[in-house]
């Protein structure tokens, strides 16, 4: 069944909002869209739920994140490098980047999803706002493990 009209220029609407939106991250930033999606992906893969509901925040080398994300490991490291200059991601001594600011990327991520988180969980299973998340002692612990570094 093919959607509507009225679905189809609401989509419409809502893709082009999107898009200036991100667009104007990208250009506030200085860095390509790819780049965008390069930064959603490596905040994805700093964030670990564990068994217990415990929630880990640490830092991913880029080798590590070329494998995971099937990319050229090269094209990795100078985009966490670019992304760490920019403010972005931060760099710790051991070589692994993480997400600077876990807001800033949680907002940028619900405009890359296709739905919004809230929308697509069940009432039992909502998320929890990210601020009770930072509040949330084991998410604060793992957040302060690694000390910024100065890039290469």
């Amino acid at each position: 069944m093919s959607p509507s009209l009225e679905a189809i220029v609401h989509m419409s609407n809502v893709s082009k909002g999107k898009f200036n939106s991100l667009n104007h991250f990208a250009d506030s930033f200085d860095i390509t869209i790819s780049g965008l999606y390069f930064y959603v992906a490596l905040g994805a893969l700093n964030i670990e739920k564990l068994d217990g509901g415990h929630v880990i925040y640490t830092a991913v080398k880029p080798t590590q994140a070329a494998k995971t994300l099937n990319c050229d490991s090269k094209k990795i490291a100078r985009w966490c490098v670019m992304l760490a200059k920019r403010g972005l991601l931060i760099r710790d001594f051991g070589g692994a980047y993480k997400v600077a600011d876990i807001t800033t990327w949680y907002e940028v991520s619900t405009l890359v999803s296709n739905t919004q988180p809230d929308a697509e969980m069940s009432s039992d299973v909502k998320a929890e706002p990210i601020d009770v998340a930072i509040a949330d002692h084991a998410f604060l612990t793992a957040a302060n493990t690694s000390t910024p570094a100065r890039d290469r």
